[in-house]
């Protein structure tokens, strides 16, 4: 198990059966399989915020039966979602450190890849802002493979230096301030360990996609909870991709059949799904 530091303290948290609690005597509670290692200042934001959104998804969105959870991504569920994430695995598997590893999924969002990996040999440590039983940290408990699911401030993961052989930023990358993400993975990664970026994409209409956001902000902001807890473009740029490129990152397009591309390769061909690698 690698080391995971407290939010209020930084330092190190044992996790039991029912709860965590850090050196200090700080502790956090456990609920539907998933540690809330969460300061106080930040639980006043996530958790109003987590309240409406779960709300707003439970009236518009449909989620994927949770019997069919441990299937996924070989499900005909959402074909075309559920085939982009499948090429995605079947890309990683060819990278994966060797098994037995220690690897992060971060941003774990219905436990999909966790699943995959631990039936691959590997300790998986799960890390979310999202606590939901279909769509967040809680779907853990629809799957008979076990993982360790943790609630956290993702702009700042509570792990020790060099904690991880591999690192999978899980659709996720757009949602932080990229350049402090990448810092902190390369903090917690091991030497010689691997980072992965999945999910990434270009979209080929951006207003479309902001006007999707913007209905879930109209609707948080008229039940007077927080509209976010950070602030982030939803969707990859040009920016986002050099910013790879800066810190070493290969990137391939799905639609080149995952060879090694340029990033204006990448932006002439309108490449809408994308993946990135580091090898340390």
């Amino acid at each position: 198990m690698s080391e995971i530091l407290c939010p209020n303290c930084n330092s190190i948290v044992q996790l039991s059966d029912t709860y965590a609690q850090c050196e200090s005597g700080h502790s956090f509670p456990k609920e539907n399989g998933v540690y809330h290692l969460i300061s106080e200042s930040f639980g006043e934001i996530l958790y109003p915020f987590l309240e409406g959104v779960e709300n707003y998804q439970r009236i518009h969105n449909s989620p994927i039966p949770t019997e069919l959870l441990p299937q996924t991504p070989y499900i005909g569920e959402n074909t075309h979602q559920w085939n982009i994430r499948r090429k995605e695995w079947e890309w990683m598997l060819n990278n994966l450190p060797a098994s037995p590893s220690t690897i992060l999924n971060y941003g774990s969002w219905n436990g999909w890849l966790s699943n995959r990996l631990v039936d691959k040999g590997h300790s998986v440590t799960a890390i979310s802002e999202f606590r939901d039983e279909h769509d967040g940290l809680g779907s853990n408990q629809h799957y008979t493979n076990i993982w360790t699911s943790l609630l956290m401030d993702t702009s700042q993961p509570l792990f020790a230096e060099a904690s991880f052989d591999g690192i999978v930023l899980n659709y996720c990358f757009p949602y932080h301030d990229q350049r402090e993400l990448l810092k902190h993975v390369h903090r917690i990664l091991k030497p010689r360990g691997t980072l992965f970026v999945i999910g990434l994409s270009l979209p080929r209409d951006p207003d479309k996609v902001l006007a999707s956001y913007q209905k879930i902000e109209n609707y948080l902001r008229a039940e007077g909870k927080p509209i976010g807890i950070r602030d982030f473009t939803p969707f990859l740029t040009r920016a986002d991709l050099e910013l790879l490129n800066e810190f070493g990152f290969s990137i391939y397009p799905m639609n080149n059949n995952w060879i090694k591309s340029t990033i204006n390769r990448v932006l002439r061909r309108g490449s809408k799904n994308i993946v990135a690698i580091k090898q340390l």
